[in-house]
Parts: C-alpha cells; sequence; structure tokens
C-alpha cells in the first residue's frame, strides 16, 4: 500500500512538470514578448512558442498563431519536421525570419510588413514557403537573401517593397 501511495505521488510530481503548450484558435494570436531563437533540434522540442507535434514527418512541431511585433524568428541546425503558419511580422529595422543550417521547415501564411528585410535562408534543404504575404520592405535591402541552398520551394507568396512589386 506504500509503495502504491509513493508511486502515485510521483506520476502526480511528473504530471505537474509536464510543460504546458498553448494551443489557441487560428482566429487569434498570441503576442510575441520576446524573439524566437532556436539553435538546437532539442531546443525546438522544449521551446514554448510550439504548440503541438513531435518533430517527425507525419508530426512536425507546430509554431503558429504568433504575433511578432518588433520581434524575429531564427531556427537554426535542426532537422526536425517544423511547420511554422499564420504569423505576423510586423515593422521592426530587423529581419524577420532567418534559417541557417536546417532542413525539413514549412512556413505558410507567414505575413511580413514593413521589415528591414524578411528572410536570411543559407545552407538549408527541404524548405517550403507557402502564403506568404510580404510588403513594404525597403528598396535599399534584400527581400529574401539565399544561400548554399537545396529544394527549396516557395509557392501562392507575394513580395512587395515601398516602391515597386513581385510575385512569386
Amino acid at each position: 500500500v506504500c509503495l502504491l501511495i509513493v508511486l502515485i505521488l510521483i506520476m502526480d510530481i511528473s504530471i505537474l512538470k509536464e510543460p504546458a503548450r498553448s494551443n489557441p484558435g487560428t482566429d487569434r494570436s498570441e503576442k510575441s514578448e520576446a524573439d524566437l531563437y532556436i539553435t538546437s533540434d532539442s531546443e525546438l522540442a522544449s521551446s514554448s512558442f510550439v504548440r503541438s507535434g513531435e518533430g517527425t514527418s507525419s508530426s512536425p512541431y507546430i509554431i503558429s498563431d504568433w504575433d511578432m511585433e518588433g520581434h524575429s524568428i531564427r531556427i537554426e541546425n535542426t532537422v526536425s519536421h517544423l511547420l511554422m503558419r499564420n504569423i505576423t511580422l510586423e515593422a521592426s529595422l530587423f529581419r524577420g525570419l532567418t534559417i541557417s543550417h536546417a532542413s525539413n521547415i514549412e512556413v505558410r501564411n507567414i505575413t511580413c510588413d514593413s521589415r528591414k528585410e524578411f528572410l536570411f535562408l543559407s545552407d538549408c534543404t527541404n524548405i517550403l514557403f507557402d502564403g506568404c504575404n510580404v510588403t513594404s520592405i525597403p528598396t535599399s535591402t534584400r527581400v529574401v537573401d539565399v544561400r548554399n541552398v537545396a529544394g527549396i520551394r516557395i509557392t501562392n507568396s507575394s513580395f512587395s517593397r515601398k516602391q515597386d512589386s513581385t510575385s512569386a
């Protein structure tokens, strides 16, 4: 009986230690209070920005429904499957999204407005951008800076500068 009580107490304590992941509906975004900076698969797995998922192709980590006003997203040194969707990157003097030495990432329905740059992509494979709407990037900077990549696809997305516009 004592052993059973101890086991129940241990189970209850371990349940309390599980990190809580919020999962808001797609009709609202949570306002970020900090940059999202991931430098490994283990950091990705434990990030409070991750709503759900296991990091596999059938159950990717999901980072969704964030308002990143004044903050940036940086993902480095990961191979876990990741889906980023429904994220707003509002006005800032900094780049919105950096992905470096990473693979297996889908970026869907990202809105980026009035950033210095939208994207820096380096040493990456198997990256998809779909439904991205990037507006008001200054003509004096790059909208997208891509270096040493393979298997990168951009579909159903639009990019515009403050004075002209192009689509991909």
